[in-house]
């Protein structure tokens, strides 16, 4: 596999000592990168040590002095390169927590540059940015968590067909999910035959059983099949019998 090539832009010598600026200059003009960053660290200058360690791909180190200089997003995206998995974590636990809103988009943008959609989306769709949800959500193979968001925006069509997609791609889990909630859109758009096929084959799985048995009993009364609907409660009841008899 090809490495990925980053540019990286002319270093900044920055520091309140004029001799220990000419000191990492002088460093980084030698390729002495290593020496350079540890004496900008040493100086108090933290970003300007993440640059020079970026120069020289020690990712883990740019990431430490990043989040030494308050830079978190900078600090995330150099745990990504690095492949710091639980400081990826931990990096976005705190972004997201973080009162900012530029700090938390820059964070997104940073994980999306590294192709980490799966990670993008939720801080997304907390952020309340739906749309980049969605799109980062379908990017990362998480379909069931973009049809949610479709549907909870009123956007029946897209997600019933999203959930028809996840169907045709087979069975286990994610199918009987998808059952359960296109199930549910066709309910609530009186498409009562369809939904009740759909809610049949989400009864068949334990996961979704509970709450598609439920479903099934409105649109089985809707369909006018009253026999069928009690023969579904009563299964209900046995599970559950907080369930009313009739």
């Amino acid at each position: 596999m090809a490495r990925a090539v980053y540019h990286f832009l002319p270093v900044p010598i920055n520091s309140d000592d004029p001799a220990t600026a000419n000191q990492v200059a002088e460093l980084v003009a030698a390729g002495r990168h290593a020496e350079a960053a540890a004496l900008a660290e040493t100086a108090g200058q933290p970003r300007q040590a993440a640059e020079i360690y970026e120069r020289i791909w020690d990712f883990a180190r740019a990431g430490a002095a990043a989040e030494l200089a308050g830079d978190l997003p900078r600090a995330l995206e150099n745990a990504v390169r690095a492949r710091d998995e639980p400081r990826i974590q931990a990096l976005i636990a705190a972004l997201d927590g973080d009162r900012d809103d530029g700090v938390r988009r820059s964070a997104r943008e940073a994980l999306v540059r590294q192709r980490r959609f799966a990670d993008a989306a939720p801080l997304a769709e907390r952020a309340g940015e739906l749309a980049a949800a969605i799109d980062y959500y379908q990017r990362a193979g998480r379909d069931l968590d973009a049809a949610r968001l479709l549907e909870d925006t009123g956007r029946d069509l897209d997600a019933g067909r999203l959930l028809e997609r996840l169907i045709d791609l087979g069975a286990g889990a994610d199918a009987a999910e998808a059952h359960l909630r296109l199930g549910r859109i066709l309910a609530r758009r009186m498409s009562w035959e369809p939904a009740a096929r759909h809610l049949q084959e989400a009864v068949e799985h334990d996961a979704t059983r509970a709450l598609a048995r439920r479903l099934l009993i409105t649109v089985l009364a809707a369909l006018g099949l009253r026999d069928a609907a009690r023969d579904v409660l009563a299964a209900a009841r046995h599970d559950d019998d907080t369930l009313p008899a009739d």
